[in-house]
């Protein structure tokens, strides 16, 4: 994401990034991400394979995920 802008518009505006650049920030942004904290964080939300409860007591209480 530290690629620098410096292409303008004939009006002297910045141009909009690239939808080729946008995607990479995205790529960028997830490949960083710790996948245990994402993990954690469905199951703070209640999203969860455990069908027989057992992750229920959870749910909002990130400090025990």
């Amino acid at each position: 994401m530290n690629d620098a802008i410096e292409d303008y518009t004939p009006s002297g505006k910045i141009k909009r990034p690239s939808y080729s650049l946008v995607a990479n920030w995205i790529k960028e942004s997830w490949d960083s991400m710790d996948t245990n904290m994402i993990r954690r964080s469905f199951k703070c939300c209640g999203v969860s394979n455990s069908l027989d409860g057992s992750e229920d007591s959870l749910i909002f209480d990130f400090n025990k995920v």
